[in-house]
């Protein structure tokens, strides 16, 4: 689903809202890298600090792990519950 420019939901609330999907949907298993800021700057075509706003929402959340000089993964434990879940 692409992202609603003219919505009311902040630009990195639906980007955040995406990647939560990617991943509970699979796209993004337990422990695999997401792309970079960069690449997902480029992909959703915004500025990297929203990227990054939406990725600190999934950190929050327990979704994601930053690990500095390596980049974003999809925590482990977190996607194991959202597999259960489904």
């Amino acid at each position: 689903m692409p992202i609603d420019r003219e919505g009311k939901l902040p630009l990195y609330r639906q980007i955040a809202n995406e990647l939560r999907r990617d991943i509970e949907a699979g796209r993004y298993a337990a422990g695999r890298r997401l792309p970079s800021e960069n690449e997902l700057a480029a992909y959703y075509e915004v500025n990297r600090l929203t990227i990054r706003k939406g990725i600190c929402l999934l950190v929050e959340e327990g979704l994601c792990e930053k690990v500095p000089g390596r980049g974003t993964f999809v925590s482990e434990q977190q996607a194991a519950l959202s597999a259960r879940s489904a």
